[in-house]
């Protein structure tokens, strides 16, 4: 926005004196004072208006990441809290169901592109990536916080469901992950502690599902940047143990400035009527 003081001498053809060429001085200080009230009334409203649409977007984008995760958590849940699953991995497990269920359903799927089932210990018994079976060591592949959410799972709060959920950073970047006891649907199981068996899905924040992000919650230019990226307007994304992983950031609409620009003219038509 052009400076206010320009703008009115501009308008009120202020000569290098002060004064106001063709027009009384009285009368123009009285119109300059009204123009400069009615201006500044308009540039702070502008400034206030930007303010609450990234305040709006802000809070916007931080409810698309947790439901984002929480999508996850459900299909999970799912999966997991599921009386053919518990019937096919305890006692004599059926590894194609297994396959057929859980490590091939992640290929062209919206809900998860990474299925591992892992024992009590951490090891693999499964794992796959988008369909295909591939080597993904929890302790390397992911950020040591996926220790945090198993633990979790391991260890629920009284009245918990033995599950956990957060965000994680791996070899391919950004993904929502969670952790869950493979059990009955009623969360029964009969196997010993040292038996059970933890399903992980992790869904990864592609440029694909940010756009989707970005349409679904209408925040313009909704991209991931990194941790130390410039940013005026953005959401931090941190893993279960504080650590940021990178951000989310967005381009400001600035509607506030968007009406001052089609008020001003008829400002200045007003001005130039005084």
């Amino acid at each position: 926005m052009q400076p206010l003081k320009s703008l009115i001498r501009s308008a009120l053809r202020v000569n290098a004196r002060g004064l106001v060429v063709g027009a009384p001085t009285s009368s123009a200080v009285i119109a300059a004072d009204v123009v400069v009230l009615v201006v500044t009334s308009f540039n702070d409203m502008a400034t206030h208006a930007n303010a609450l649409d990234d305040a709006r977007s802000r809070e916007t984008t931080r409810g698309a990441l947790d439901t984002f995760r929480q999508q996850l958590g459900l299909t999970l849940n799912d999966y997991a809290a599921w009386d053919d699953a518990a019937i096919n991995i305890y006692g004599r497990p059926n590894m194609f169901w297994v396959i057929s269920n859980y490590g091939e359903m992640s290929k062209d799927s919206d809900l998860f592109d990474i299925t591992m089932v892992i024992d009590r210990s951490g090891d693999a018994v499964l794992s796959y990536k988008d369909g295909v079976p591939v080597s993904m060591p929890v302790a390397s592949y992911f950020d040591p916080s996926l220790q945090t959410l198993i633990e979790r799972a391991q260890n629920p709060a009284p009245g918990e469901a033995p599950e956990a959920s957060g965000f994680v950073r791996t070899k391919a970047g950004i993904a929502a992950i969670g952790v869950a006891l493979v059990r009955m649907k009623d969360g029964s199981i009969d196997v010993p502690p040292a038996d059970y068996k933890y399903l992980i899905f992790a869904r990864h924040l592609t440029g694909a599902k940010i756009t989707n992000l970005s349409e679904t919650y209408v925040v313009q230019g909704m991209a991931l940047a990194d941790t130390d990226a410039a940013a005026a307007n953005f959401v931090a994304i941190s893993n279960a143990d504080g650590e940021v992983l990178g951000k989310l950031v967005w381009t400001s609409r600035r509607p506030g400035d968007a009406s001052y620009s089609q008020i001003w003219p008829r400002v200045l038509a007003a001005m130039s009527i005084v």
